[in-house]
């Protein structure tokens, strides 16, 4: 039995409902089931019932088992008080919210059809018995475009709201500060998957102010970030990183910078050298050189004008490097264009969704999905197994989606929490029922 099972019985009454009793014999009548939640908190919000002869009001909490409640914890949390029905597999003992009241339970297995039981299990067994990674993928024939795309648009609202979620936390991080937070999360994501992380710690120990005092130096911008990543560590004979060298030494010790060198966390294995931390470290600094006094940028740019302030010359050192210690013609010195894509996707949406939620801008929020809907669909393994299926994936926003749906629920089997997963089973119940 699987949590996800009862939730479903439970949203569409899909139980005996005569004569409904608690297990200490109050009988009850389902007004209304509530609202699914799936942030923290409460199954079911906003739920209403009758238990006797009282009509309640409130929450519906949701588990395989009554001891669940005190396992999770529930009975020292206030914000479960709230709850006026316990809805579990089976019942094994009562249940206490934090205030002591004894907490009313409806054990759902003797009024459970084993039918439906049965066609759920087979929904699931036939997916890994044909190792199907989308457990939907043998019924999705059977599901109309509408809940497809329903799905598709909630999981990736739910996405965006994840990611700009990092972002308002940067944002609490710096103090209220838009334009360090822009500036941080940009150097995370010029750093890609593998090195988004030291990117981020480097820019974190250079401030932003020292960056725009450099601007309209080249040599001098990429020093500070060079040296802060720990890169000028690397010997070479070249006279420009002997000049870097040396502009950094000066300006470590004029401004006492703290020396934190993320360089030990850098990763280069098994990434082409395109994507060498060395190489992004070089492309941002291009950017900065540009935009530094100029980020808001960021906050409004649409996708014509994406490749316009991305393509920007680093220093011609890194014409002929990837690596200060390996000489080769960079065949691809500027970031390109899928690379370009993939800072609008995971940088400029987010930053920009994070900017719409935090003012609450709604139409701003609406130009971010739209934005979306103008960027090309990523290329993965994750998207062609969704292409593969039938999903439409036509663009950065369906992209998006799947890739929301994938890891919130698909990777969890949690195919009960997502539309698709349910009006499979609702076909399928109902097929059953109509040929018994």
């Amino acid at each position: 039995m699987q949590e996800d099972l009862i939730h479903y019985l439970w949203q569409y009454q899909a139980f005996a409902r005569y004569k409904l009793t608690t297990t200490t014999g109050e009988d009850i009548t389902i007004l209304s089931v509530g609202t699914h939640n799936y942030d923290a908190g409460p199954d079911f919000s906003g739920a209403r019932l009758r238990i006797d002869t009282v009509l309640w009001s409130g929450a519906v909490e949701i588990h395989i088992r009554a001891s669940d409640w005190q396992r999770h914890k529930h009975h020292l949390d206030e914000a479960y008080n709230h709850v006026i029905l316990h809805v579990v597999w089976e019942n094994d003992g009562p249940a206490y919210r934090s205030d002591g009241t004894l907490l009313p339970v409806l054990e759902l297995r003797p009024l459970v059809d084993l039918q439906t039981i049965r066609q759920y299990q087979q929904y699931f067994q036939q997916g890994y018995q044909q190792e199907r990674k989308l457990l939907c993928a043998a019924h999705f024939h059977q599901v109309d475009h509408l809940t497809v795309v329903s799905a598709m648009e909630r999981a990736l609202v739910s996405r965006m709201q994840q990611k700009a979620q990092e972002v308002l936390l940067l944002l609490d991080a710096n103090q209220g500060d838009w334009q360090t937070t822009t500036f941080q999360w940009l150097c995370k994501g010029y750093g890609f998957k593998k090195n988004a992380a030291p990117m981020l710690a480097l820019s974190q120990s250079v401030p932003l102010s020292l960056i725009r005092k450099h601007q309209a130096s080249m040599i001098e911008m990429e020093a500070l970030l060079m040296g802060q990543a720990g890169f000028l560590a690397y010997d070479s004979d070249d006279a420009h990183w002997k000049t870097l060298r040396e502009t950094y030494s000066f300006l470590n010790h004029k401004f006492q910078l703290d020396d934190q060198h993320p360089g030990l966390a850098w990763k280069f294995a098994r990434m082409r050298p395109a994507n060498f931390p060395t190489m992004r470290l070089a492309q941002l600094t291009a950017f900065l050189h540009q935009y530094a006094h100029e980020l808001d940028i960021l906050l409004s740019v649409d996708e014509p004008d994406i490749q316009k302030i991305f393509r920007h010359e680093p220093s011609s050192f890194w014409h002929t490097h990837y690596h200060p210690q390996r000489q080769s013609l960079a065949k691809q010195h500027t970031i390109g264009v899928e690379s370009m894509h993939n800072l609008a996707i995971n940088v400029i949406c987010p930053l920009q969704y994070a900017y719409a939620m935090y003012y609450q801008d709604m139409e701003r929020a609406e130009k971010v999905f739209a934005l979306l809907q103008k960027l090309p669909a990523e290329k993965n393994s994750i998207v062609n197994m969704y292409k593969s299926v039938g999903f439409p994936i036509t663009s950065a926003y369906d992209t998006q989606a799947v890739l929301g749906l994938q890891h919130a629920l698909c990777q969890h089997h949690r195919c009960l929490s997502c539309g698709i997963g349910n009006k499979i089973l609702n076909n399928q119940l109902a097929n059953s029922t109509h040929t018994r």
